[in-house]
């Protein structure tokens, strides 16, 4: 009768001191949240001493309670708790409590617009001005003066090189950009489908095939030397998925924008044709914060790998809201057909509320500066359909305005004049240069995988992990 009794009562006493310590855990993990949650903001330029006083308090309090039990673990943890809350509260800084949302007492901005998420040496745009600054030289002017390895050179070193440094860049570029004949037959078994869409992934299983690893607690020269690797092999790849053979060998060649195009074309393209490829890729190879260079920033943010973070910003590319224009222009120029028929089309299409392709942008409020480099550069190349996206140019552009002063005036507001963008140009070039239309968004991609690599770099030297606020919606509450 005694042992069952007192089996009984060891019970009992188990299942208090098991509910104790789930009752603890869950006051310690409470404590954790908070300080994860105050952390970051104690962290702020503008943080006051005593919420950072306070978080030390609470961290050293949370080490010193995690992993054993204590008899007044619970009540030690939510003092610390309360007192970091408070201190938190009264030095400015919204945390979460049981009752409201850290997220609500932000700013909301969809789309991060006009947020400043990170910053950077590399270029910025400046819309209002109409300029794209690459570490303080205008893009425009490097892109009609220098090669695409001394603009490399210049977004990695912050300064031009010179030519001794140039010309070993140069080497180095080729030779990392060979694939084995394992990586050339992986590339060939992705062919079919979207072209990007097999860069994407030829890039991700190179890395793959190679080992790359996370860059967490690794020599940042390993790092580097893969992120210029996966740069480097894309004209060869891109020229794989084309083709469906091995590269060919390009002896003589001027750089990573000769390889490119010749890879392409199959044969050695002309040096004026060269020189427009090259322009373009040096316009394109960053701008600011965009959709693929934040992806690619984030997913590196978390210690991921090399091929990692340049995948993600490809598959950000492939979609149409960013980089997928030019195609289009195309058709629309075709479309169009004569110089004549310009004005009778764009009225049909803008009485029918149809977009016309290549006109506005999310940030310049001036003509895109890289349309203008590239209408000279197509006006260079003289072709018949440069005569025609010129009229073209010009009577959508007059249309515009004549419809959105039309709007000013119907709504009481100033005129938002619309410009011609970046892809309307470029879809004459990548054209007349013979680049086919389904291989425009890789090309694209090879000039932008130059900036991604430099950006990725860049977010790797002073790293901090991305972990934006959401904002919960509560849901309808319905009557029984």
């Amino acid at each position: 009768m005694l042992i069952p009794v007192i089996a009984m009562w060891i019970i009992v006493f188990a299942v208090i001191i098991g509910l104790g310590r789930m009752v603890a855990g869950r006051s310690l993990r409470r404590l954790e949240m908070l300080i994860d949650q105050v952390r970051p903001l104690c962290q702020h330029p503008d943080a006051q001493p005593e919420a950072f006083a306070a978080l030390i308090m609470a961290e050293k309090e949370h080490q010193l309670l995690k992993g054993s039990y204590h008899e007044d673990l619970i009540r030690r943890s939510d003092a610390a708790y309360s007192a970091l809350q408070i201190a938190a509260k009264a030095a400015g800084a919204a945390v979460l409590d049981g009752e409201s949302s850290h997220a609500e007492k932000k700013t909301f901005s969809p789309g991060l617009e006009g947020v400043v998420a990170f910053e950077t040496a590399i270029g910025q745009v400046f819309g209002e001005e109409g300029k794209l600054i690459y570490r303080g030289f205008d893009a425009c002017d490097l892109a009609v003066k220098e090669s695409i390895e001394s603009v490399w050179l210049l977004l990695r070193d912050g300064k031009p090189p010179d030519r001794a440094t140039l010309r070993s860049f140069r080497e180095q570029v080729e030779k990392a950009g060979a694939l084995s004949r394992d990586e050339i037959k992986i590339v060939k078994q992705l062919r079919g489908g979207q072209p990007l869409s097999a860069v994407r992934t030829a890039i991700s299983a190179v890395a793959n095939k190679r080992g790359y690893k996370p860059w967490l607690n690794r020599d940042f020269t390993e790092i580097d030397s893969e992120i210029m690797a996966l740069t480097a092999i894309v004209p060869s790849v891109v020229e794989i998925i084309h083709t469906g053979k091995a590269p060919i060998k390009k002896p003589g060649n001027t750089g990573y924008a000769e390889r490119y195009l010749w890879g392409v074309l199959g044969c050695k393209p002309t040096a004026l044709h060269t020189s427009a490829i090259e322009t373009y890729m040096i316009l394109t190879m960053d701008h600011g914060s965009n959709a693929s260079t934040f992806s690619g920033r984030v997913t590196v943010s978390t210690g991921a790998d090399a091929g990692a973070a340049l995948t993600a910003a490809i598959a950000t590319l492939s979609g149409p809201l960013h980089g997928g224009a030019p195609g289009p222009v195309l058709d629309m120029l075709e479309a169009i057909g004569s110089k004549e028929c310009a004005e009778p089309w764009v009225k049909e299409q803008l009485d029918n509320g149809r977009k016309l392709m290549g006109f506005g942008h999310r940030v310049y409020r001036t003509e895109d500066p890289r349309a203008r480099t590239l209408r000279n550069v197509a006006e260079k190349l003289d072709s018949p359909r440069t005569e025609l996206a010129r009229t073209v140019e010009l009577t959508i552009l007059a249309a515009l305005e004549e419809r959105q002063k039309a709007k000013a005036a119907r709504l009481g507001t100033g005129v938002r004049t619309l410009r011609v963008n970046v892809e309307f140009w470029t879809a004459v070039v990548l054209d007349q240069v013979g680049i086919p239309r389904n291989l425009f968004s890789s090309t694209f991609c090879a000039s932008r995988m130059i900036g991604w690599g430099e950006q990725i770099r860049e977010q790797i030297r002073n790293n901090k992990l991305y972990r934006p606020l959401s904002r919960y919606i509560e849901p309808a509450k319905f009557l029984p």
